[in-house]
């Protein structure tokens, strides 16, 4: 045969498909129902048929195996039935597993782009974040720089005064310098090894909450201990991550609880209403979130509690927080 097709109101296969078993018509001239189909009839001649429909894992036809033969067929064998059957079963798995792996790949496509969006944005923050630093050392240095030499001065003409003078100038730079450890606390919040961390981590907090008009709540347990480096600094930037998100998501209160029992706990809670942030930028930061809960092995839970609140539930390996 050379036709690779046929309409759908002459097709053999548009009835099989109706049924649940296979479907023989020994001799299509002696059918009532398809004596007189054009393919019967016409130039292909058909006289013999067998289909069985191909039913997807959903339970849905989604086509059919079949045979033809220009000759009438009085015998078609069970076995050959079955084998029909056995054919039309590996077709729909073989279908199954076609759309499985295009979803697989669409989904490694969205993952591998996500991934692109997410080193874009870091860097581009990351440049933004320089960019900030600098400007504001720039600006402290020029301004506190000229306070002083003017107090410098004033100290030299003034030698009354000059104490006066001397104590301005002090207090300006020790101001200066509370300011470019501040600054340089937004790069890395100590360079101190198995530093308190549990103290960094809600300075941190709290500050932002200030500068962010949040009202940010710290709870931990009493004779918490500390964290080593790796695990304080990963835990201050999932913390400094989430509040992020729920600033940019609208939130007005904030609840972060860390808890070690068995386990190392942390417990984010935003009284976020609706899912205002921009959705790829949330999608970005929260990947950032969930790749840093796979360096410290942790689970993830996220819900809304009871009052309706969001929350994220954050579970580590003690090992990891000791």
């Amino acid at each position: 045969m050379t036709e690779k097709e046929s309409g759908k109101n002459i097709s053999f296969c548009s009835h099989a498909m109706l049924k649940n078993e296979v479907m023989v018509v020994n001799d299509m001239h002696k059918d009532e129902q398809f004596f007189d189909n054009p393919l019967v009839t016409g130039d292909l001649a058909v006289s013999f048929y067998a289909g069985v429909p191909i039913i997807s894992e959903a339970g849905f036809a989604v086509g059919t195996v079949c045979v033809i033969d220009t000759k009438a067929k009085h015998i078609f064998s069970v076995q050959q039935q079955h084998a029909l059957e056995i054919i039309a079963g590996q077709v729909s798995k073989l279908l199954e597993l076609r759309l499985k792996n295009k979803l697989i790949i669409d989904r490694s496509k969205l993952l591998i782009e996500a991934e692109k969006q997410f080193a874009q944005l870091t860097l581009t923050n990351y440049d933004k974040e320089k960019s900030h630093i600098t400007n504001e050392l720039q600006e402290n240095f020029a301004q506190t720089l000229a306070a002083i030499k003017l107090y410098i001065e004033f100290a030299k003409e003034s030698k009354e005064m000059s104490g006066h003078f001397l104590k301005k100038t002090k207090g300006h730079i020790t101001e200066l310098i509370k300011e470019v450890r501040d600054l340089t606390k937004t790069l890395v919040p100590t360079t101190m090894d198995n530093d308190n961390y549990i103290d960094i981590i809600q300075d941190m907090a709290i500050q932002f909450g200030k500068d962010n008009n949040i009202n940010i709540q710290f709870f931990y347990t009493k004779n918490f201990g500390s964290f080593d480096t790796n695990t304080g600094l990963t835990i201050f930037r999932i913390i400094e991550n989430q509040i992020q998100i729920a600033r940019n998501s609208g939130a007005k209160n904030i609840t972060i609880k860390i808890k070690k029992t068995k386990t190392l706990s942390v417990v984010f809670t935003d009284d976020t209403a609706t899912d205002s942030v921009v959705l790829r930028e949330k999608d970005i930061l929260f990947n950032n979130t969930i790749i840093r809960i796979g360096i410290l092995k942790g689970k993830l839970q996220i819900g809304k509690d009871t009052a309706g609140k969001n929350f994220i539930t954050l579970t580590i390996p003690i090992s990891a927080g000791k």
